[in-house]
Parts: structure tokens; C-alpha cells; sequence
């Protein structure tokens, strides 16, 4: 996402329309892509990664569950990242931040409602309702731009600068939640209170 944000913000600042179409374009097939097959993967492998997580024995199917149902809200999630580095790249900061504090919002109110068993639920639906709103405002507002299907077949200078950009931040990024489910297994090892 951060590969896109800068490639739509360089054609952007030279004022190439065609590549700034063909950047939000790429983007949108390469990321599709991405999220669908992590999601299946995901989803096949969630009894696997709860036990190498070393997921205490109680807490195991609803980890399960847990998992499963966030996993299934990776589209969401991918896609609202994808429509928020749109919108930085064209220089509208302010829009995704609106759409996350209405995600915020709407987690809050589902997680009171669902109760914690419905969590995950909750967050999942709540990226659901920031994509739909991010969209509507798309629909509406003339951003200047417009893509079709033309802009979505991959092209290998466009996606070669965006991954070039996006690789390193998405590995730092991910070394940090490697991190952070480290530290989760070591909790996890001494037991369902300490984990809890």
C-alpha cells in the first residue's frame, strides 16, 4: 500500500493522468489477487498455525474461530488499506481517516452488541462498513481520475515500482508482528491465564 501511495503521488505531482490510472489499476488486481489467495491459505491452514501459536487446549476452537472469521475479513481489510493509499497518494489525507474512525465507531457498537465471543465478527464487518463508505464517497466525488478494465491488466514497470517501494516497508512492518506473535506464543506457553 505504501508502494502505492508514493507511485499515484509521483504520476500525481508530474501530472500523468494515464499512470496514475494505471498505478490505482495494478494496484487493485495485484492486491485483489494477494488477499484472496492469503485468505485461503489462511483459512486452510488455521488449525496448524493455532498450534504452533501454542494455543493453550481450552482456548483452541475458539482461537479457531476466531481466526477463521478474521481471515475471511482480509478482503475488507486489504481493501480498505488499498482505497486509503489512493487517497494519500492523491493527496486526501483527511478521507481515510474518516473512514477508520467510522470503522472505530461501528467496532465499538458491534463488539458491545455481539459480546467478545462475536469479536472478530465485529471487526470484520466494521472494515466492511469503512470499504462501503470509502466507496460511496469515490462514487460521488470527482477525484480527477478514472481507471477501467485497461488500467487493471498488470504492467510491469508500474507494479515493479510499487512493489520496489512496498516490499521494504511491508517487511518491516511484518517483522514487527512476527514479533508481537513471539510474544504471544511464550504467553501462550504458560498457560490460559497468563495468555488470557
Amino acid at each position: 500500500a505504501m508502494g502505492t501511495t508514493v507511485t499515484i503521488a509521483q504520476a500525481v505531482g508530474g501530472n500523468d493522468k494515464k499512470r496514475t490510472s494505471s498505478a490505482i489499476g495494478n494496484t487493485v488486481t495485484l492486491f485483489l489477487c494477494v488477499s484472496v489467495v492469503l485468505m485461503a491459505v489462511l483459512i486452510f491452514f488455521v488449525r496448524p498455525i493455532t498450534g504452533l501459536m501454542s494455543t493453550p487446549s481450552e482456548a483452541v476452537e475458539g482461537t479457531v474461530q476466531y481466526l477463521t472469521i478474521c481471515f475471511i475479513g482480509i478482503p475488507c481489510i486489504t481493501a480498505y488499506n488499498i482505497i486509503s493509499s489512493v487517497f494519500r497518494g492523491l493527496g486526501d489525507s483527511k478521507s481515510p481517516m474518516y473512514f477508520i474512525a467510522v470503522a472505530c465507531g461501528a467496532n465499538i457498537i458491534l463488539d458491545y452488541l455481539l459480546g467478545p465471543s462475536g469479536a472478530a465478527l465485529g471487526t470484520t464487518l466494521s472494515q466492511a462498513v469503512s470499504v462501503i463508505m470509502a466507496l460511496i464517497f469515490i462514487h460521488k466525488k470527482d477525484m480527477g481520475i478514472s481507471f477501467g478494465r485497461k488500467d487493471c491488466i498488470l504492467k510491469k514497470d508500474v507494479l515493479g515500482q510499487i512493489l520496489r517501494i512496498g516490499i521494504p516497508v511491508a517487511l518491516q512492518d511484518g517483522f514487527i508482528q512476527i514479533s508481537f506473535i513471539v510474544i504471544t506464543v511464550i504467553a501462550n506457553r504458560r498457560g490460559l491465564s497468563d495468555a488470557a
